[in-house]
């Protein structure tokens, strides 16, 4: 039976009337990213098991190398450094992954509700949303981009010495280094080349999408939650109308405005649960991604401080670049959502502090009490129940990596 649920007394029929949402240009490049590793709420149960179970299998192989390599090689800084370049990006995206892997009810709620709001939004407030929801499209393309152009470059910098120990073999100081140490689950590197360069950039490439796919959906909904707040806004700056600034007597008892408040109430509240809601299943996997962060980027710090010293590495320097920059910009952005969600939570205080309450009656003097002891607490994106995802904690972030880099270069 299909999954029905009632929202405002009203009986949705889910899987078809979300179908047609999430087939619009809106969200129709997260649809196909989560139909590719069979998340996709609405998918069918059987293609979506074989999918997950193609997944399953995909990352189990894709971190037994990265295990290996850390248990058979001999202790030391630099070593234990450059496995994490590797394998802490990776615990990331399986976090990421078995996030929403066992949260998939969830997801689904949050996907019902975001048709739902669609539906019942009108015209001048279905604009808004539509606003940030092509926001949230083209965010996903600018992150499709941007984990993808890197990994081309590098690519390239990893098959130029190969082409050039081809041209030139009698030159033997050439020297490439993978994105993923993929030569200790099939041949060494030096035999094949060529096939272990391909085969790395297949298992990096498999992993972004798994990784994008459930994180670009993740901002979708973020996106959707600023949005609501944006709506509550617009409700409160027009609970009174033109006609009726004009006739004081009107706004005493008004029946109109008092229905507008309590629709701006109710999805002030739809907003607020909705962060609750992403909060209740991602702030550990925030928490956890935002330490493998730190160790990330320290890591990085210190390899790329090494690798200058040595000009001969230059794919290495290039790999610690790139590397850093695309965990910084993530970082980045994860706070920016953050710092979204923390702003749009705040309009709503500030758009109730703006009504004339004192020329209402004593009940919607009484509305008004409530919106503002509410709105005086934000609403914010949390991190393990410990920090809160904004501009501040970026900088502390960033200046704490920074300060780890050095001590670990100066242990080394």
């Amino acid at each position: 039976m299909r999954k029905l649920y009632v929202e405002e007394h009203k009986i949705l029929d889910s899987q078809t009337s979300t179908m047609s949402l999430f087939e619009n240009h809106y969200y129709k490049l997260n649809r196909e990213l989560l139909l590719l590793i069979g998340l996709w709420p609405y998918q069918d149960p059987k293609a979506s098991r074989f999918r997950t179970s193609i997944v399953n299998v995909f990352l189990t192989i894709a971190i037994i190398p990265q295990v290996l390599n850390m248990i058979t090689s001999k202790f030391n800084m630099d070593l234990l450094m450059n496995n994490f370049m590797f394998f802490l990006p990776y615990l990331c995206i399986i976090a990421v992954y078995c996030t929403a892997y066992i949260n998939k009810k969830e997801i689904r709620l949050l996907a019902d509700h975001i048709k739902c709001d669609w539906d019942k939004l009108k015209p001048d407030e279905l604009r808004i949303v539509e606003k940030y929801a092509d926001q949230s499209r083209l965010i996903t393309r600018i992150l499709i981009y941007s984990f993808y152009i890197p990994v081309v470059v590098i690519f390239i910098f990893s098959a130029t010495p190969i082409i050039l120990q081809d041209i030139m073999p009698e030159n033997n100081n050439y020297t490439y280094e993978l994105i993923y140490p993929v030569e200790l689950l099939i041949i060494e590197k030096e035999k094949n080349p060529y096939a272990i360069l391909i085969i790395s950039n297949v298992f990096i490439i498999f992993t972004g999408i798994v990784s994008l796919a459930n994180y670009t959906f993740f901002i979708a909904f973020i996106q959707h939650t600023c949005a609501i707040f944006r709506v509550v806004g617009y409700i409160l700056e027009h609970v009174i109308n033109e006609k009726e600034e004009g006739n004081l007597f009107q706004l005493i008892d008004n029946k109109e405005i008092y229905y507008r408040i309590i629709r701006g109430i109710n999805y002030h509240k739809l907003a607020i649960e909705y962060t609750e809601i992403i909060n209740s299943f991602a702030e550990i996997c925030y928490l956890v991604q935002i330490v493998m962060t730190l160790l990330i980027l320290a890591a990085d710090i210190m390899r790329l401080m090494q690798a200058s010293n040595d000009l001969k590495s230059l794919t290495m320097t290039a790999i610690c670049t790139l590397h850093m920059s695309g965990m910084i910009i993530w970082t980045l952005f994860n706070c920016i959502i953050g710092q979204r969600v923390l702003n749009h939570s705040h309009i709503v205080f500030n758009k109730t502090c703006t009504i004339p309450w004192y020329l209402f009656s004593p009940r919607l003097q009484k509305l008004a009490m409530l919106m503002l002891m509410r709105s005086m607490r934000p609403s914010y994106l949390s991190i393990g129940k410990m920090f809160v995802s904004s501009h501040t904690f970026f900088s502390s972030l960033l200046h704490s990596s920074v300060s780890y880099g050095m001590l670990l270069r100066s242990l080394s």
